[in-house]
């Protein structure tokens, strides 16, 4: 049976000739073997062949590179160096220095000091401020005319304290010496206070010594109120009486014989 009909067997399920099978694969795989290496023996023609460098003559411009040329590849060192004429530069060396010297460049430019944008105190939005310096507590203490400073809120705190504690001393002496004056004029006014005092005393017991002189005079007017009555009384009663007494003189003595005109005492005639 041939080698086709046993793979056929095998589909079928009838393994009683894998050995014939088997036994054709390794001859037909030792033959491949024999063929190849007689192929590329360095004597045969293939291997000359393969072994001879561009046995084709293959050049740039056959693959699309004529315009390529036949530079190595620089190193980190080369590129920074910059003064060869004859190498390539690759992504990762390019992107290195790039790196380095942007970062180099930056970071000059960052540590520069010397306002290298030209801003502006306008541009900051500090346009009205003035170029003063601070101005320290002997500043503030003696202030130099045509020379003004700004003042920090320490420095204006230390002033401050520094003049309340002087206003404060000044304004204790002050008191002290106002209340030792007001002290001397109110021993002077207790002093005067006693003098007034001591006449109001004085002059209370004139006043009562007065009103009893007043009492007396008032008891002595009202007994000569009295006394006068008394005596107006007297003399009216002394008047009636003589009144009464002439009368009975005239009577009588018309009664025996005097005239009509004995009354304005005259004898008549």
């Amino acid at each position: 049976m041939s080698v086709n009909g046993s793979i056929w067997l095998i589909a079928l399920g009838d393994r009683s000739r894998d050995d014939d099978i088997l036994l054709y694969v390794d001859t037909a795989i030792a033959r491949s073997d024999s063929a190849a290496n007689s192929l590329v023996s360095p004597t045969s023609a293939f291997g000359i062949h393969v072994n001879t460098p561009n046995a084709h003559n293959i050049t740039k411009t056959d693959v699309q590179l004529d315009k390529v040329l036949n530079y190595a590849v620089a190193t980190l060192s080369e590129g920074y160096a910059g003064t060869a004429n004859n190498l390539y530069v690759t992504a990762d060396i390019a992107s290195a220095m790039i790196r380095n010297v942007v970062n180099g460049g930056m970071n000059a430019h960052i540590s520069r000091t010397d306002n290298p944008h030209s801003v502006t105190k306008a541009q900051v939005l500090l346009g009205n401020l003035e170029n003063y310096s601070v101005a320290t507590l002997a500043d503030l203490n003696n202030p130099q005319v045509g020379t003004p400073k700004y003042v920090t809120d320490v420095v204006a705190k230390q002033f401050l304290d520094a003049k309340v504690i002087t206003i404060t001393s000044n304004a204790m002496q002050s008191v002290a010496s106002f209340n030792e004056a007001v002290s001397t004029q109110l021993a002077a006014y207790q002093a005067t206070l006693d003098t007034a005092n001591g006449l109001i005393n004085t002059i209370t017991n004139l006043i009562s010594t007065n009103q009893q002189v007043i009492q007396l005079a008032q008891s002595g007017k009202l007994t000569a109120d009295l006394n006068e009555q008394s005596l107006n009384a007297a003399g009216a009663n002394i008047n009636s009486v003589f009144t009464e007494y002439v009368s009975s003189v005239i009577n009588k003595a018309r009664a025996e014989g005097y005239s009509q005109g004995f009354a304005d005492g005259k004898v008549s005639q």
